[in-house]
């Protein structure tokens, strides 16, 4: 992963400010860089927020529920995949998983809802699991410039961070200008985040017999 800092700099000549400007001063500027990269990490599940659950990595016998609170990363905030024992669970809906609540075995369903991953059928055994989930960052208030992006998504806080400074300056029409060019970006750098324009090939079912 190639990470990039976003200068005060680079920020004031987005917005066609002299490097002297003081209208928004370095401190000012730098706790909108962070309050802008908190806005951004919401914006999309960025291939900078992906990580693997090293804590819940395997399945506890007759237990179907796993709550962040003691079984899953502390910094889940939502699911990705799941794998268990090689093979992808299904999402399903809480209220279509209690249909299985009484059925044991390997699991091929999950529901999550609050902070609660739902498995179904409940585990009858040890299983192992791959969770992938957008974590949560750690909270950014110390006036740093540095933060985890991508390389070719620093435009991204660039903008978002001029817009916050030209709202912050009352400029209406360098607003307008600074949220149009994020706009853009913005639909760029999602662009960005698809490898591949290839569709997946379909998954078929094991467990039932097809015709």
């Amino acid at each position: 992963m190639t990470t990039g800092t976003v200068t005060i700099g680079l920020v004031r000549e987005a917005m066609g400010l002299s490097t002297t400007d003081t209208s928004v001063t370095d401190t000012v500027m730098l706790k909108l860089i962070d309050s802008a990269m908190r806005k951004i990490n919401l914006m999309h599940d960025w291939p900078w927020l992906h990580a693997t659950d090293a804590t819940w990595t395997a399945t506890t016998t007759n237990q179907a529920v796993y709550t962040a609170a003691s079984d899953l990363a502390s910094n889940w905030r939502k699911t990705l995949y799941i794998i268990c024992n090689d093979e992808p669970l299904s999402l399903l809906q809480k209220q279509e998983i209690i249909e299985y609540a009484t059925q044991t075995g390997q699991p091929r369903f999950y529901a999550a809802e609050g902070s609660e991953i739902i498995l179904a059928p409940k585990p009858d055994a040890v299983y192992t699991i791959s969770h992938e989930y957008i974590h949560v960052p750690a909270l950014v208030t110390s006036g740093s410039s540095h933060h985890v992006i991508y390389d070719w998504a620093i435009d991204l806080l660039v903008y978002q961070t001029a817009v916050l400074a030209a709202r912050r300056l009352r400029d209406s029409e360098l607003r307008a200008e600074m949220e149009s060019e994020l706009s853009q970006v913005l639909t760029f750098a999602r662009d960005e985040v698809r490898r591949t324009r290839q569709l997946p090939r379909p998954k078929h079912r094991k467990d039932v017999g097809w015709p």
